[in-house]
């Protein structure tokens, strides 16, 4: 039996452990010498977090696996200082804090759940590395076109992926009808996330410090980060896309007030029933959006255009501007080569440079 004390900073990032929900509804708490480390399986993924103690009294028991059920994880989501201590049939948890002191009994439930232990599958595979902020913001700005929530059977990951291009340090996600780039110097390897997993990779980036190391084996991809944490996922075998470029020539370019567009924009959502489809009519200095031949919002740009207009999915922008930081927006449209592109992009000083595009849908 041994007893190890944590600071409630250290124990609340047992809670990270739902990033993947456990298909047995347990989770699984080993104990090594100086910390703890709690894993949770389902049916593709596996996250396996450390959490080094303060101090440890006793002789610690390696081998020992403790499963806690879902609902008991958020015992540890409590300020004060926690003092766990292992013992052959339960996990004791006393917490002590400003305001008084809690104590609660995990009982230890017998039970054999599959663990990933095969790791030297990625003896041969050479990591690669980037930062975690900068991987986060990235997966963040594809996730505009990468179709995740439609994304559920094998099919669909084997058809919704985003993609990384070393040769040309871009990243790519492609739906049918609108796609997103993304542009940075540490993209220097070929990978494919599937959507379904780029949440819970983004998650794995904000629990994350500095780089993240990525090895992509045949069957299976894995992170691990500074702190030994590690999430891996059973691949989707899929066909990787050639790499594809639109040159930045249009017809039309014009630069809008970011902060003005949301607005607009905002006001559309709410105001249109039924199809998400909404006109954009420029002309001059002025864009006014119409819904079923009815003007329900309009603003001013920061250059004038000549007239035009283009059928665009309102909840589709909006997914878009609100993944770009800075004022402006340049808006463009009639592509040299693609004319039913619209491009929609924002300041260039940006860590991640990102291109989002949209198909513009067939005139009535």
């Amino acid at each position: 039996m041994s007893t190890m004390s944590f600071n409630d900073q250290a124990v609340k990032k047992l809670l990270n452990a739902k990033l993947v929900k456990p298909s047995s509804a347990f989770y699984n708490i080993q104990p090594y010498d100086g910390g703890m480390s709690i894993s949770s399986i389902d049916t593709r993924r596996m996250i396996k977090l450390s959490v080094l103690c303060d101090s440890v009294d006793g002789v610690v028991d390696n081998k020992s696996e403790y499963f806690i059920p879902i609902k008991k994880l958020n015992l540890f989501s409590y300020p004060g200082s926690y003092r766990l201590k292992f013992n052959e049939d339960h996990i004791l948890v006393n917490i002590k804090s400003d305001v008084g002191k809690k104590s609660a009994k995990i009982r230890r439930k017998n039970m054999r759940q599959y663990m990933f232990d095969n790791f030297k599958i990625f003896d041969e595979v050479e990591p690669v590395s980037i930062d975690s902020d900068v991987l986060r913001t990235i997966l963040k700005n594809l996730s505009a076109s990468a179709q995740i929530k439609e994304t559920k059977t094998d099919a669909d990951m084997k058809k919704n992926k985003i993609q990384f291009y070393g040769q040309a340090s871009v990243a790519i996600s492609d739906a049918t009808y609108y796609g997103t780039f993304c542009y940075h110097d540490d993209i220097k390897f070929d990978i494919s996330i599937s959507s379904a997993d780029v949440p819970i990779v983004m998650g794995f980036c904000d629990i994350s410090e500095g780089p993240i190391e990525m090895y992509d084996a045949k069957t299976h991809f894995m992170c691990k980060n500074s702190n030994e944490d590690t999430l891996l996922i059973t691949k989707v075998v899929t066909e990787r896309s050639e790499l594809f470029e639109i040159e930045d020539e249009y017809e039309h370019v014009i630069e809008i007030d970011l902060a003005m567009l949301k607005d607009a924009v905002k006001w559309a959502i709410e105001s249109i029933d039924g199809t998400q489809r909404v006109k954009f009519k420029f002309d001059g200095n002025v864009i006014e959006m119409l819904s079923s031949g009815s003007m329900i919002s309009s603003l001013y740009t920061m250059t004038d255009s000549k007239p035009f207009d283009v059928d665009l999915p309102i909840q589709i922008v909006s997914n878009i501007i609100h993944n770009i930081k800075g004022k402006t927006i340049k808006f463009k449209y009639k592509n040299k080569s693609t004319p039913t592109i619209v491009e929609i992009n924002g300041d260039k000083d940006d860590e991640v440079q990102t291109r989002y595009f949209i198909s513009a849908m067939l005139q009535r």
